[in-house]
């Protein structure tokens, strides 16, 4: 993602406004994923809650990859 945003940049486009481009385009949430929201994950990984989960992976992209 980041060589996404550096290559408008070189294009002579606002570091926000590449961000914020990119955003609009390919992220279906229209918000990046939080280290709060990470952590959070991670937390729920670690707990009971989560003691049955076996061979899973949980992207957390909002929606990025499912595209």
């Amino acid at each position: 993602m980041q060589q996404q945003i550096d290559k408008r940049i070189a294009e002579g486009v606002d570091p926000e406004q590449a961000s914020a481009q990119l955003l609009a385009e390919k992220q279906p949430s229209g918000e990046f994923v939080t280290p709060q929201q990470l952590g959070e994950m991670a937390l729920f990984l670690c707990s009971d809650a989560a003691a049955q989960v076996r061979g899973a992976a949980w992207n957390m992209d909002g929606g990025w990859v499912a595209q």
